[in-house]
């Protein structure tokens, strides 16, 4: 497995779990809802199994800041950069294989995670992420959180500074958890 945070190139290869800091979960306020994402359907979805969303950032807008949310998105291929907006939420695939894959189109960082730390509690899971491209966390850029990746590949991504695969700030640690 390889792992390379460098300004040439961003490869984080399948491995589960890459942990970026480790800690507990914060506990659930409220109720969980599951916002359901479908790049295939049309906009104007409300996010439910018969109408789902058509982006996975109106997945992450619905969600609750701290319900412990799921958006849980169809296979595809979904050209936007996400931003979890510091909420305790787990974006994941609908899909164990073929997962979904995030195309920043070389516009900015592709996947942003930032505080409130709310401890390992904010989640991306079985997805591609490609094509970022920023000053610093071309993949992903963490400041004052720590999210928990799993099981996600990180292709193609840049930066001008550090981090093309991913750049952690700001009380945000890296820790490597699993096989290697």
């Amino acid at each position: 497995r390889t792992m390379t945070f460098d300004r040439t190139g961003s490869t984080i290869r399948r491995c589960a779990p890459l942990v970026l800091a480790v800690g507990l979960a914060a506990p659930l306020a409220g109720a969980q809802t599951t916002w359901y994402v479908d790049g295939a359907f049309p906009p104007g979805g409300s996010g439910t199994q018969a109408a789902p969303f058509d982006t996975i950032q109106a997945g992450i807008d619905a969600a609750a800041v701290n319900a412990g949310d799921v958006v849980l998105v169809a296979p595809g291929i979904y050209a936007e950069r996400i931003d979890f907006l510091g909420k305790n939420i787990r974006v994941d695939s609908s899909s164990v294989m073929g997962g979904p894959t995030i195309d920043a189109g070389h516009a900015g960082t592709a996947v942003t995670s930032g505080g409130p730390d709310w401890g390992n509690s904010q989640v991306l899971a079985n997805f591609f992420v490609k094509n970022g491209n920023a000053p610093r966390g071309g993949g992903l850029f963490v400041s004052g959180a720590s999210p928990r990746i799993e099981n996600c590949e990180f292709l193609g991504n840049q930066a001008l500074d550090e981090g093309a695969g991913a750049d952690v700030e700001e009380m945000g640690t890296w820790a490597w958890r699993g096989s290697g």
